[in-house]
Parts: C-alpha cells; structure tokens; sequence
C-alpha cells in the first residue's frame, strides 16, 4: 500500500485528536485524584492532632486520678470541674478519632482506643495501652501518607495507559513517517 502525503496527514490529524482527548481526560482525572489526596492528607493532619490531644488529655485526667488515691483525699470543687471538663474534652476527641476510622481498614486503631478507654482505672495497663495505641496510630498514619505519596488508583492507573497511550502513538506516527520516506 502506497502511503500518499494526504493520507499521512489524515492520519496523523486523527493521531493529533487522539492524542488531545486523551490529554484532557488524563488532566481532568489528575486533577480530581489530586484534590482526593488533598482531601486525604489533611485527613490525616486532623487524626494525628485529635490522637496526640486525645493521648495527652488521658494522660491529664489518669495523672489526676491517680495523685487523688495516692494522697487519699478526694478532690475539691476545682479540679472535679477540671476533671469534668477533661472528660468531655477525652470523650469528644475519641468520638472524632472513631468518626474518621474506617471499620473494615482500622480496626487495629479501634481496638487499641477501646484498650485504652478499658485501662483507665488500671495505671500499668494503661501506660501500655497508650503507648501501643501511639504506635498503631503512627502504623495507621504512614499506611495512609504513602497511599497519598503513591496516589490514588484511578491516579496511578491513569497514569501507566496514558504514557502506554502516548508511546504507542508516537510509535505509529514515527512508523509511518518512516515507511512514507
């Protein structure tokens, strides 16, 4: 078959559209997968600031209660209030800590909340609960920075069939510009 000037340029005009709508849809689809990672790593800001606040105020009201059986005096009016107030405060952050899990993907997160909420009354247990909920936390949170770091899937496949996409197109024009010399 006898390649003639004008049906090189047919061709490659359709090669041109091609390669045009698929760029759109590459940058359409890149730009959605990058607002999710948008969404996703300021997700992940807020957990790590309500974990590290939620630990700190259970550290709070466990050092109160226990200093309160140590000396064997109950505690005045201030510090029930500021004991109350640490409690709303713990309740409140384990509240949105849970809201933001996901069942199925942290469940390890999950149980390691309820252990320390279950270890309260217990000081050694509870020492080790918070810290093996800082280090599932801190499991959780890189999990979820390189599922930011590598993108989301419709992302990263995008990505692998538009350069298969393009490389094959530039093969065929670079084929045919050949077999036209």
């Amino acid at each position: 078959m006898d390649l003639t000037p004008a049906l090189i340029a047919a061709a490659a005009t359709l090669m041109g559209a091609a390669i045009a709508a698929t760029v759109s849809l590459i940058v359409t689809v890149l730009a959605k997968e990058q607002k999710v990672s948008d969404f996703r790593q300021a997700w992940i800001e807020e957990l790590r600031n309500d974990i590290a606040e939620w630990i700190a105020e259970v550290a709070i009201i466990s050092s109160l209660n226990d200093s309160f059986k140590q000396s064997g005096q109950g505690p005045d009016m201030d510090a029930t209030e500021r004991r109350y107030a640490n409690f709303i405060k713990i309740r409140t952050l384990r509240s949105r800590i849970e809201l933001r899990l996901n069942p199925s993907e942290h469940m390890a997160m999950f149980e390691a909340v309820k252990r320390v909420v279950d270890s309260m009354e217990k000081p050694d247990d509870r020492v080790k609960a918070m810290a093996a909920a800082v280090e599932e936390s801190q499991r959780l949170l890189k999990r979820e920075w390189l599922r930011v770091r590598k993108g989301e899937p419709a992302f990263y496949w995008t990505k692998r069939i538009a350069v298969s996409i393009v490389a094959s197109t530039l093969t065929l024009i670079a084929w045919l510009t050949l077999r036209a010399l």
